[in-house]
């Protein structure tokens, strides 16, 4: 598995605000995002209960993804949070 986002303890050098596909994607290895996986990476709340919830998921997937989300910055839930997401309409 390749990633190599760093995890920031401020926002500064976030690049990205990846939602729960960017990770399927890079957990499936697909092409597609490696150009990316060097750049500083945010996600929300909403996308680590969704990579953590899947039906079936396995010890080991479990450990992966919390190894991988780890290295990024987790943007917990605020008012600040939903109108951002908002205005991506």
């Amino acid at each position: 598995m390749v990633w190599i986002t760093k995890k920031l303890s401020e926002m500064n050098g976030i690049k990205y605000l990846a939602d729960t596909n960017c990770f399927i994607y890079l957990l499936n290895e697909n092409p597609l995002i490696l150009p990316f996986v060097t750049a500083g990476w945010a996600f929300s709340y909403i996308t680590e209960i969704e990579l953590l919830s899947k039906k079936g998921i396995t010890e080991e997937e479990d450990a992966l993804i919390r190894e991988m989300l780890d290295t990024c910055y987790k943007i917990n839930h605020s008012q600040t949070l939903s109108e951002l997401a908002i205005s991506f309409k």
